[in-house]
């Protein structure tokens, strides 16, 4: 049996980048692609497929053999349906990415907000691994974040939790993006930098930066503001031990309202500056009064650079999967006289089945005419997707037979037929982690 591989997806503004990730987190392969600029949802959907085949080895690997995949996008993400509800610089609001990939690629699909995938990866493999309670600020061109507390990803009713960066820091203070006043990003992010340079050099105050860029303040790259810092630049060390500051200010907050584990740091800022930075937010927590006896929290720079948010991708599939095995059906097994069954918190009377993607479908009014039979049609409806089992689960004292053209299906097909008590196929149901489907037959 081949050993289980998985698609990480980063959809950016400018880029798409694609990971071939074993179970262990391995990466194995990666590539990426400009976003083209103004595309359909449905062109970028076809970068990600040519970026897929990009990574999967010939020979080795080839669609089939994808566990999960698994996308982040920079915007934010419906929680229930996994719609993307609204994105920045990329045609994607509105679309039903895990939908597309998975009629595409027949597998599991899951998608979420870039910078949560990002912690995500970090709490996996990097910076944070092994911590439960891990707050992720991402100061970039603005300041985005995550949170996961007890393990958990904190997505909030509407997909939209940790905006880290609109927390209002000052108020009456300067405009941010949001429309609101005193956001940190307002105060700390890279825009918010460029816009105090600006103002500086306006001003008429001396700054290497000017040298450095050619005299173009339009974009300030992190690097240059490393450079400065090396050099010792008095504007740029002023606004830079200023921003240091601020940050440390927002992981008090942070701390106060989440006691983390981590309080982690992510993005090019950080990579460029982290020397200067890192230290005085520590600086910062350290002498924080209240929580300080308390409790202990780590102040840490991120470590997977740009695979973070495509081993956070992975994570999140993973995580999709073992819920639809482990959690989706109730727990303890029930008896096989029970009248009721509760999948994903919806109990169901009448018979159900769920594919091997774990999507759950109730039987159609065609098969209940003659519930005690499967037909090749209901056959090839249940194993649509790509399927290795088929767990048949019988209440007491009910029995269905396999119609000849459905079976001739599943052995063509290399279907392996399992009839069991329909408390025992729950068991075996959960043992089995993928290409599962189950019929529970209880009327």
């Amino acid at each position: 049996m081949k050993n289980k591989v998985y698609i990480g997806i980063d959809i950016g503004g400018t880029k798409i980048a694609a990971g071939l990730v074993d179970n262990h987190g391995s990466l194995l392969a990666r590539a990426k692609l400009p976003t083209p600029d103004k595309a359909t949802p449905e062109r970028i959907v076809g970068v990600v497929e040519k970026l897929i085949a990009a990574v999967l080895k010939p020979g080795q690997q080839q669609a089939g053999d994808i566990s999960g995949i698994g996308v982040g996008v920079p915007g934010i993400v419906d929680v229930a349906t996994e719609t993307v509800k609204k994105t920045v610089n990329i045609n994607l609001s509105g679309f039903n990415l895990t939908r597309a990939l998975q009629k595409k690629f027949r597998c599991r699909v899951a998608t979420g907000n870039d910078v949560d995938l990002g912690i995500l990866g970090e709490q996996w493999l990097g910076a944070a691994r092994g911590a439960e309670n891990v707050i992720g600020v991402f100061p970039g061109t603005g300041i985005g974040g995550g949170i996961i507390i007890n393990n958990a990803l904190v997505r909030g009713a509407s997909g939209a939790a940790g905006e880290i960066g609109h927390m209002i820091m000052q108020i009456d203070g300067p405009r941010c993006s949001c429309g609101n006043r005193g956001c940190l990003e307002a105060l700390a992010s890279r825009w918010a930098l460029e816009r105090d340079i600006r103002q500086a050099v306006k001003n008429k105050e001396k700054t290497i930066i000017t040298k450095l860029t050619g005299n173009d303040l339009s974009v300030i790259k992190s690097k240059t503001i490393h450079q400065a810092l090396r050099e010792k630049d008095p504007l740029t060390t002023r606004l830079m031990t200023r921003i240091a500051v601020i940050l440390g200010q927002a992981s008090i907050n942070l701390r106060h309202i989440f006691d983390p584990d981590i309080i982690l740091f992510v993005g090019g800022l950080i990579e460029a500056c982290s020397d200067f930075i890192i230290p005085r937010i520590k600086q910062a927590v350290k002498h924080d009064p209240f929580f300080g006896p308390i409790s202990k929290c780590t102040i840490v720079a991120a470590s997977l650079a740009d695979n973070a948010t495509i081993l956070g991708a992975v994570a999140l599939v993973r995580m999709k999967i073992d819920l639809v095995h482990s959690s989706a059906l109730s727990t303890p097994p029930l008896p096989n006289d029970a009248k009721t069954v509760v999948i994903k918190g919806q109990t169901h009377t009448k018979d159900v089945y769920i594919r091997a993607n774990g999507s759950i479908k109730p039987r159609g009014k065609k098969a209940m005419k003659t519930p005690e039979l499967l037909s090749i049609e209901e056959a090839k409806k249940i194993c649509r997707k790509k399927t290795e089992r088929l767990i048949i689960g019988l209440k007491k004292n009910k029995l269905l037979r396999i119609a000849p053209e459905a079976k001739r299906f599943l052995k063509e097909r290399r279907i392996t037929l399992i009839s069991l008590p329909w408390a025992e196929s729950l068991q075996r149901y959960q043992q089995n982690t993928q290409h599962t489907a189950l019929l529970l037959r209880l009327t």
